[in-house]
C-alpha cells in the first residue's frame, strides 16, 4: 500500500487466511475440522521454525473468513482473537457503492 498505509486487520494485529496461505507447507503441522461457537471451521496449525511458537487458525467453511486465531509459546496461550460474525445475507437485487448510492436491480 501507500507509504504509511495499513489495513484494519494489521492495526488490530489480526492475521488473515491470506497469511495462512502464504506459509511454507512444511510449517503446517496439523489440520482438520472443528466447531467454534456455532461455526463449522477448517482448523490449521502453523509451527514456527523456532519450534516454540504455534499459531492456530480457524476459518469458517460457510464464509471463508477467519473466525479465531490463537498463538502459543511453549504450550502457553499468549494471544487469542475471535471475530464475531457480522456477515449478513442481502438481497441479490441491490448493491451499494462506496459513495452510498444504492443500485437497485443490479
Amino acid at each position: 500500500g501507500a507509504r504509511g498505509g495499513f489495513t484494519v486487520d494489521e492495526l488490530a494485529i489480526l492475521p488473515t487466511y491470506e497469511d495462512l496461505l502464504g506459509l511454507p507447507e512444511e510449517e503446517i503441522t496439523d489440520g482438520g475440522f472443528e466447531t467454534v461457537g456455532e461455526a463449522s471451521c477448517i482448523y490449521a496449525e502453523h509451527r514456527h521454525p523456532d519450534g516454540m511458537t504455534v499459531d492456530r487458525y480457524y476459518i469458517s467453511v460457510e464464509s471463508g473468513l477467519l473466525v479465531r486465531f490463537q498463538s502459543y509459546e511453549d504450550d502457553a496461550l499468549v494471544c487469542e482473537a475471535s471475530v464475531l460474525s457480522t456477515v449478513e445475507t442481502v438481497e441479490d437485487d441491490w448493491f451499494m457503492l462506496p459513495s452510498g448510492v444504492v443500485v437497485a436491480g443490479s
